[in-house]
């Protein structure tokens, strides 16, 4: 991690905005910048999740900021990969101050079945080729309480009764995530699936979930090149897209 980083090698910082993907995909149509460009915002009201879903954040409290990348070196086929390096990044930190860190497929990072941060990734296609990332990364960092309705939220703080500068902190994970990046770029996929695989939330063993014909108990395989998750599901493997199957703690 000695070399000069290409992620957080410039960095915006917003008292408040709506979201922080919305601000840097703009950014990016009005003027050329340099890849690894951070926006963190202090602030975050319109915070967004897979599939259109409200990510939930307090101000000066959680970590919310994107990053802008240029995988072009990645098929289209592969893009799933990104994700995993991401992940990777943001585990391999964590684990840095919390033991029992786990993802949770696709990009939820997961604290003891409890949900601590997550990732959205916004890419744009050109010619075939993967042209640029913007990249969401939330992260419950210094919260005490959640809302009833977030039953299963948690914070780093409440795991490790400590109170982290969030700049500090910031710097800190775009060290691993620049270092995860690396790998990607340097062709070292089979590496960064097997980090996944090792910190995948389930993996081999028994677990409940819902899919669209019901409830069942099933064991999670892996995954397939374009990030499927794979389940035995009774005598069948079964392969679920994002939003097909949720876990049920």
């Amino acid at each position: 991690m000695h070399r000069s980083l290409i992620i957080d090698n410039s960095r915006i910082e917003l008292e408040e905005t709506d979201s922080t993907n919305a601000y840097l995909s703009q950014l990016i149509r009005d003027r050329p910048i340099a890849e690894g460009t951070v926006v963190v915002a202090h602030h975050q009201t319109s915070g967004r999740g897979q599939k259109g879903t409200q990510w939930y954040s307090t101000p000066n409290e959680s970590l919310t900021f994107s990053l802008y990348l240029k995988p072009y070196f990645l098929p289209i086929d592969k893009q799933f990969l990104l994700n995993i390096a991401i992940c990777n990044g943001i585990s391999t930190c964590l684990k840095q101050y919390i033991s029992h860190v786990k993802i949770k497929w696709p990009n939820d990072i997961f604290i003891d079945n409890k949900k601590c941060g997550g990732v959205l990734i916004e890419n744009t296609i050109s010619n075939g080729k993967l042209a640029s990332s913007v990249i969401g990364l939330g992260l419950n960092l210094n919260q005490k309480t959640f809302p009833e309705n977030l039953p299963h939220a948690t914070s780093i703080s409440m795991h490790t009764n400590r109170t982290y500068p969030i700049d500090t902190f910031l710097t800190n994970l775009c060290k691993y995530l620049d270092y995860s990046y690396r790998q990607l770029q340097e062709g070292k996929w089979e590496v960064l699936k097997e980090t996944y695989l090792h910190n995948l939330l389930g993996i081999g063993c028994p677990q409940r979930f819902f899919d669209a014909i019901g409830v069942f108990t099933g064991i999670i395989l892996g995954i397939t090149p374009a990030g499927e998750l794979i389940v035995q599901k009774g005598e069948k493997e079964v392969h679920y897209a994002l939003k097909e199957i949720q876990f049920i703690f």
